[in-house]
C-alpha cells in the first residue's frame, strides 16, 4: 500500500488539506475490519524538520554540559526527551560521554512520518472515512467539554444574566452534540496509527 497511496489518485482535499488515502480488508482476531491508511506529505515534513531540529539542539546542549559520567548523562536524557535511546547511544569520548545518532534507527522513525491508520466496522471511501472520524472526534471533545468544565464546576459567573447564558450555551452544546453523535456512533472508528501528531 506504500506505493500506492502516494499515487495522485488517491489524493483528496479536507479544507486546505491534501491527504493521500488507500483502504484495505484487514483481520483481526476472525473479525474483518476495514482498514484506511493516510499520508500527509505537509505533517511527514514539520515532523521530519521537528524531529532533525531537536536532535541537533539535544547534541548542542550535551556537548555544552560535558558529562563525565555515563549515569548523569542518562538522567538527562531521560528527562529531556521520551524514547531517547532509540534515536541516540551514550558513548565514551575523549572528554567525557557523549551522543551518536542511530542514524538506521531514525531512518525508520522518518520513513513512518505522515502516515495515519483508521480501522471500522464500515466501508467507506478513504475520504468520507476520515471526514467521519474528525467529526466523531470533535463530538467526544464537545462531550469532555461539556462534562469537564461546563457542567463539572460552578458557573463562574457575577450576574445572574451571566448565568442564564451560561446554561443556555451549555444546554444547547448538549442538544446539538447528541443530535450529531446519533448519527456519528452508528460507526465505530479506531485510530490505530498516527505518526506524527493528530490526524
Amino acid at each position: 500500500n506504500k506505493r500506492k497511496i502516494n499515487d495522485i489518485e488517491k489524493a483528496f482535499q479536507i479544507n486546505k488539506e491534501i491527504l493521500y488515502g488507500v483502504k484495505d480488508k484487514v483481520i483481526n482476531d476472525g473479525t474483518e475490519f476495514w482498514a484506511y491508511i493516510y499520508y500527509d506529505e505537509r505533517r511527514m515534513i514539520t515532523a521530519k524538520t521537528e524531529l532533525i531540529k531537536r536532535v541537533l539542539e539535544i547534541e548542542k546542549k550535551i556537548k555544552q554540559i560535558n558529562f563525565t559520567e555515563e549515569k548523569k548523562i542518562r538522567e538527562y536524557m531521560k528527562e529531556t526527551i521520551r524514547g531517547w535511546d532509540k534515536i541516540f547511544k551514550i558513548e565514551r569520548g575523549k572528554l567525557g560521554f557523549i551522543l551518536s545518532r542511530r542514524e538506521e534507527k531514525i531512518k525508520q522513525i522518518i520513513e513512518k512520518m505522515g502516515y495515519t491508520v483508521l480501522l471500522s466496522n464500515i466501508e467507506f471511501t478513504p475520504q468520507d472515512a476520515i471526514e467521519l472520524y474528525r467529526k466523531k472526534n470533535g463530538i467526544e471533545k464537545l462531550f469532555n467539554v461539556i462534562k469537564n468544565e461546563l457542567g463539572g464546576r460552578r458557573l463562574r459567573v457575577h450576574s445572574y444574566e451571566g448565568m442564564e447564558g451560561r446554561l443556555f450555551i451549555t444546554s444547547y452544546f448538549e442538544k446539538s452534540v447528541l443530535i450529531s453523535s446519533n448519527y456519528l456512533c452508528s460507526f465505530s472508528f479506531a485510530l490505530v496509527y498516527n505518526a506524527a501528531s493528530d490526524c
